[in-house]
């Protein structure tokens, strides 16, 4: 039967409490991990429930157009059809969404340069 004697090893005062920061600087490290996966568990779950909230409107949505659809008379002559979808394909849409940002842009320069005049009066 071997006998086990403890071993006791001297350290610096200075070293302990350097060792001894360093071990709760790490719990702490370990502990703010672990608040940012609850946090990121939390918003993954919102982000999920939002997520079939939106697959569901959709899906009423869609379903709407299509009694929406039904509803609307309907064209005999493919032609007109066709102009229909032309129409619609070449709506200016897009450059009126790039007219509303580059109003967006003027403003937010013109804010820049009001703010820019303030500061120098302000010196």
């Amino acid at each position: 039967m071997t006998i086990k004697t403890a071993v006791h090893v001297q350290i610096d005062y200075s070293d302990a409490i350097s060792a001894k920061r360093n071990v709760l600087g790490c719990k702490v490290s370990l502990l703010e991990v672990l608040q940012h996966i609850k946090n990121y568990k939390r918003v993954r779950k919102e982000e999920m429930l939002l997520k079939s909230r939106l697959k569901s409107q959709l899906n009423d949505f869609v379903i709407e157009i299509g009694r929406v659809e039904q509803e609307l008379p309907s064209l005999k002559e493919e032609g007109s059809i066709k102009l229909l979808k032309e129409a619609i394909r070449t709506e200016k849409m897009p450059a009126g969404m790039a007219k509303g940002e580059k109003t967006k842009s003027l403003s937010i320069d013109r804010e820049i340069s009001d703010i820019k005049r303030q500061l120098e009066m302000l010196e």
